[in-house]
């Protein structure tokens, strides 16, 4: 019997969020290979530990709570890909092996979270987006929004492609860390609601 598996189900936050520290990263590596943009990845990461917590009564403590949680993920992971399917424009951000393997699969649960509001999630992602430095958050706009190579965003904002890609690798990192911030307040603000 897992120990950590049992008191999740019988709702400990302490073993939740012991939990989620221990796999979040394997999480958000599993979506990386499946999603090039970084802010779906954060919102379907904090979707997974959100149906984790709410489906806790359903954990088997005998088996595999990886397992369990990585069942769930894939489950959200196609129901996201059939979702976005629908809109080839959005379907371009992920890759096309992804999309084949998840598309032609049939989702066990539907997305009970298909109602997150993206506009939120935007105005979150401007307000982080405010607190960078304007010739940072323009390297990473051009990059990251608009597709331009580093070597493009040197010739077109006249600095040496090095720094481009430290502006979007340090920007990077401060949209990641502010996203998880906010994932682990809303899994605190999720524990309290359902404990």
């Amino acid at each position: 019997m897992n120990p950590l598996a049992l008191n999740i189900k019988n709702g400990n936050e302490l073993a939740f969020r012991e939990f989620f520290d221990k796999t979040y990263g394997k999480v958000y590596a599993y979506l990386l290979k499946s999603f090039n943009d970084n802010i779906h990845i954060d919102d379907i990461a904090q979707e997974v530990y959100v149906k984790l917590w709410q489906n806790r009564t359903n954990i088997d403590p005998e088996q595999s709570l990886e397992g369990y949680l990585f069942k769930i993920l894939r489950n959200t992971v196609i129901s996201h890909f059939r979702t976005l399917a629908k809109d080839k424009k959005h379907s371009a951000g992920y890759s096309k092996e992804v999309q084949y393997t998840y598309i032609n699969q049939s989702a066990n649960n539907s997305n009970t979270f298909n109602k997150i509001s993206e506009k939120e999630n935007k105005q979150f992602y401007e307000q982080v987006m405010s607190e960078i430095s304007p010739l940072k958050q323009q390297c990473f706009r051009l990059h990251r929004e608009y597709g331009l190579t580093y070597s493009q965003i040197s010739q077109k904002e006249g600095i040496a492609v090095k720094t481009v890609e430290k502006y979007i690798r340090q920007t990077s990192r401060i949209l990641q860390s502010k996203l998880l911030a906010k994932i682990q307040y809303i899994l605190f603000y999720i524990l309290l609601l359902f404990s």
